[in-house]
This record gives C-alpha cells, sequence and structure tokens, in this order.
C-alpha cells in the first residue's frame, strides 16, 4: 500500500506539473543522488538512463531509494532579512526501483516519459533502446508541501 500525505490528490498534482527529480540511492557509506527528467503514471515514476551507468550498478545491488521534486517555486522579498522567504511546491518519498532491461517494457516506461513532457510517443532509435534502461520507481511513500501558494 501507499502511503500519500497529505493525499494522494495532492502528491499528484505536484508530480505531474514538474519536470525534475532528484534521486538518492545508496553508495556504500554515502548517500548517491542525480537529478533526471521523469514520466509519472499511476503511482510509478519513470526514468531513463544508459545500461551502464554507476546508478544502474548501485540500483542492481539496492533497489530502495529516495526522491525529491521541487514544482513551483517563487522567492519573496522584504524589506528586512527575515522577512524574504520562498514559496515552493514539493513532493518527497521513497519507493523501490526496478531496473527495467526488456524492450517492449523499455517503449512502455519511455512513453510514459514522453507524455509527461508532452514530448511525441514511439519511434524510438533501436541503438539508443539497447544501450538505455529504464528506472521503474514503485512509490511506497509520498509526501506534498505547499507554502505561499
Amino acid at each position: 500500500m501507499t502511503l500519500f500525505t497529505p493525499s494522494k490528490e495532492a502528491v499528484e498534482e505536484i508530480l505531474r506539473a514538474s519536470q525534475v527529480l532528484y534521486l538518492a540511492m545508496f553508495d556504500g557509506d554515502y548517500p548517491y543522488v542525480v537529478a533526471l527528467n521523469y514520466g509519472y503514471e499511476e503511482g510509478f515514476i519513470y526514468l531513463h538512463t544508459g545500461a551502464e551507468r554507476s546508478k544502474v550498478n548501485l540500483l542492481r545491488k539496492n533497489q530502495k531509494v529516495s526522491f525529491f521534486i521541487e514544482g513551483a517555486r517563487e522567492d519573496v522579498q522584504g524589506e528586512l532579512a527575515c522577512s524574504y522567504t520562498v514559496k515552493f511546491r514539493t513532493v518527497a518519498g521513497k519507493g523501490e526501483c526496478e531496473v527495467v532491461d526488456e524492450r517492449d517494457e523499455k517503449i512502455a516506461g519511455y512513453d510514459v516519459i514522453a507524455r509527461h513532457h508532452h514530448a511525441p510517443e514511439g519511434n524510438y532509435k533501436e541503438r539508443a533502446l539497447e544501450k538505455s534502461v529504464v528506472l521503474k520507481i514503485q512509490i511506497k511513500e509520498a509526501s506534498a508541501k505547499v507554502k505561499g501558494f
């Protein structure tokens, strides 16, 4: 069961409107964090990367990940230093990330990412499919936070 706070609708609104996800993985004693474009659909986040990248090796060892998405953001200025602030819409979450190697599943994941970014679906170069993987995160927990909007 996935836990969405304060609600699934609040989390999904930010997930659908945003473009970049910061993905945190285990890498020994320290976390490893990368920024990636993503697609969201029905409780899953889809990302793509080269099959030989270090993040893929890390995820094959440990599928547990955390992620952070910053949606809308706006600096708010004031007359005093302590009155400066930021308006924001964010989602932070945890999940399990599957490395997808199978061609048809990769295409389905690419299609989710394309739809999310309003790009054309399908017609992917065969060489790109062969040299890439799709990362499919099943969201276990996600929390939306909104300040000032």
